[in-house]
């Protein structure tokens, strides 16, 4: 008995963000590169309870370029478009494989 696994079919939804017309793809990460914004992930949410401000926004960018690195404009949103490009990245990696890509991560950084 032959098995097949077809990768592509595992692939996750193509999630996109547009800003002033143009849109940007969301990057469906490689592993070594989820891993990194996994850290990064959590340390926002960490440095976003603590209140540092500065550090989230850092962050934040950090995981865009990484994320979605096409859009260079992330300083020029306003708080709450920030949020939302950061929420509809986390979304796209949930914390609990079961839950699938359209599930809403157990924490986000609102």
């Amino acid at each position: 008995m032959t098995k097949l696994v077809n990768l592509d079919e595992l692939a996750g939804a193509k999630r996109t963000v547009t800003y002033k017309g143009v849109s940007h793809e969301v990057l469906d990460l490689a592993l070594e590169d989820f891993i990194v914004f996994q850290q990064d992930f959590d340390a926002l949410l960490q440095k976003q309870s603590e209140g540092d401000f500065k550090a989230v926004v850092d962050l934040a960018e950090k995981i865009t370029n990484l994320c979605v690195p096409t859009f260079q404009d992330l300083r020029k949103l306003n708080m709450r478009q920030t949020m939302a490009l950061i929420n509809l990245i986390a979304d796209f990696f949930p914390r609990d494989p079961s839950e699938g890509n359209e599930s809403a991560p157990t924490q986000t950084a609102a």
